[in-house]
């Protein structure tokens, strides 16, 4: 007997056109709900955007950001690929506009290969793509990171090709085209470096088992070996060129006497123990009911879809996705700490896993609901007025989600005054201004002006950089938190910084105080003031050449300069 899947498929591909027409307006709706309220407006960004986006702005005036420390840092470790399409595109656009732009392009790019891998699992079903497209596009409005697919492209940050580049290798590798796999790993060097390192393993493990198997080598072999070698050239070559910038990677052996790798330590590297780390990264059990859900989705997906009669699904090509996601893992945490974030090598993986494995979860619920709650019998068969319903509901819904995520969130992302980088816009450009944690994380990307530290920028990987980034903390949670103007002079005088963006409640949410070693810092200054009022605090009538809300902007000129 048909099945109801069949009857769609069957009426899918006797009107294909709309279909596709169907595909491609559900995607515009809900990827445009998701992303123009931000392309619309300025004030909301996602934070990555000020550590990837705002150097960026150099392409367009040479002279701003001259011997900024944090611009040195992150231009010499941005992919080759990713400098060169921020070069050509920023001399036609605003770089954060920019961003915005070519993450709502590589979001569409991830939700076609979506598609083509929905097809490629279900032996080229339409609905199987279908599937896909309308599980990524609506996952967005969830509260689970690692089914948020399209989240990470939100910035136009390299890590917004990863799913794409990850999505290619997997769907070549099911083709069994070790030659577009071997493109993959090519462009995850040029754009996302932790893709690449991610395809290496998992074709390595697929490659090997096919020899062993089949008892020859695979078609394409060499190719991906001189593609692999290539990678690997590209990335010694960026690993050489930023140290000569950042100072040389820290050894395993230093990094685990850091007080960043200790517990209560750093986010990027452990946690309290091992475990601790795998619970919060992968299971999300610190999600709560959240975390409960997501497990329960993921095991459904998974045994649904490799557990069922689809031999497909169980081929190495599929099952391997999750073996070499962990073994990168455990490798990142063991090894290669020092580089990249370990979550990385995980979450695009499982995501490719995920859209493997959906299809079938799909195919499942549609045949037990189909006849239940669409009214559609055996022998009936799906109309063209059920599309034309489906249309009109999707339209209403987007149009709903639309209108909220662009009106109702009126308060952005950014609690600073526009007025506040409107004034420090017109600043010369050789300005070096500080600001109090997080607060100064956007001036660069608001103002075009370099700031004195950025926390969002204390990644404990590269020598040079870091200890410069943690000398310029310890200088600034001095000046924030002393009793006297000792610290606001020394500021003055040995970085030549003349304005300090102060948030009257920086007390009370200092990111600072997450991180070691910046912890007991704090915590040492804190327990001298004791009760009494920082220094900084009393200026804000004194010093202060503009004040707007929660906000002032001192100017250290004005301090008194004989100690309290």
């Amino acid at each position: 007997m048909e099945s109801y899947t069949d009857q769609l498929e069957r009426f899918l591909r006797s009107n294909l056109t709309y279909a596709h027409l169907f595909a491609f307006y559900f995607v515009s709706i809900f990827l445009s709900a998701y992303f123009m309220s931000s392309i619309l407006r300025p004030e909301i960004f996602t934070d990555d955007m000020v550590e990837w986006t705002s150097w960026a702005y150099i392409f367009q005036d040479p002279e701003l950001f001259p011997n900024d420390i944090h611009k040195n840092y992150w231009m010499t470790n941005f992919p080759l690929g990713y400098e060169v399409i921020l070069k050509a595109l920023s001399q036609f656009l605003d770089v954060e506009l920019l961003g915005k732009l070519l993450g709502f392009a590589l979001a569409g790019l991830s939700t076609f290969l979506a598609y083509v891998l929905g097809r490629q699992i279900t032996g080229g079903k339409v609905w199987g793509g279908i599937a896909n497209v309308i599980f990524v596009s609506l996952c967005q409005f969830t509260t689970f990171p690692p089914f948020m697919f399209i989240a990470r492209e939100a910035g136009g940050l390299p890590r917004g090709f990863a799913l794409s580049i990850v999505l290619l290798g997997v769907i070549s590798a099911l083709r069994r085209d070790l030659r577009w796999v071997g493109g993959s790993i090519i462009l995850g060097a040029i754009f996302y470096p932790p893709a690449s390192i991610s395809l290496c393993t998992y074709v390595g493990l697929v490659v090997i088992y096919r020899f062993f198997r089949e008892k020859s080598v695979p078609k394409g072999t060499l190719i991906l070996a001189s593609f692999i070698a290539a990678t690997g050239g590209i990335l010694i070559y960026n690993m050489l060129h930023s140290s000569q910038i950042t100072g040389a990677v820290y050894s395993s052996s230093q990094i685990v006497k850091m007080p960043e790798f200790r517990a209560g330590g750093f986010w990027p590297i452990l946690q309290e123990n091992w475990w601790d780390y795998i619970i919060v990264d992968i299971l999300m059990l610190n999600q709560g009911i959240t975390g409960i859900l997501w497990i329960f989705l993921l095991m459904a997906t998974f045994c649904v879809g490799v557990g069922g009669s689809r031999q497909k699904v169980r081929r190495p090509e599929v099952v391997f996705l999750p073996i070499s996601a962990l073994a990168n893992y455990i490798v990142a945490n063991l090894v290669l700490l020092h580089l990249y974030e370990p979550s990385r090598y995980l979450v695009f993986p499982s995501q490719a896993l995920t859209l493997c494995c959906f299809p079938f979860v799909f195919e499942a619920v549609f045949n037990w609901a189909a006849p239940r709650f669409i009214g559609v019998g055996a022998s009936g068969a799906l109309t063209k007025r059920v599309l034309g319903s489906s249309i009109a509901v999707i339209a209403i819904v987007g149009v709903l989600v639309f209108s909220a995520r662009l009106f109702f969130n009126r308060g952005g992302t950014d609690p600073m005054p526009k007025e506040v980088y409107s004034f420090l816009g017109v600043l010369p450009k050789d300005t070096l201004i500080a600001a109090t944690p997080v607060d100064g994380d956007r001036v660069p990307m608001r103002s075009r002006r370099s700031v004195f530290i950025i926390v969002n920028s204390l990644y404990p990987h590269h020598s040079g950089y870091y200890e410069e980034a943690k000398r310029r903390s310890f200088a600034l949670l001095a000046a924030m938190y002393d009793s006297g103007p000792e610290s606001l002079q020394a500021l003055r005088r040995k970085y030549g910084i003349r304005y300090f963006v102060l948030n009257r409640n920086f007390t009370s949410g200092d990111s600072l105080s997450w991180f070691q070693p910046f912890k007991d810092y704090l915590a040492e200054f804190r327990s001298k003031i004791g009760g009494g009022q920082p220094y900084i605090l009393g200026l804000w009538n004194d010093a202060a050449v503009l004040q707007k809300g929660d906000y002032a902007v001192l100017d250290l000129d004005r301090l008194d300069p004989s100690p309290r």
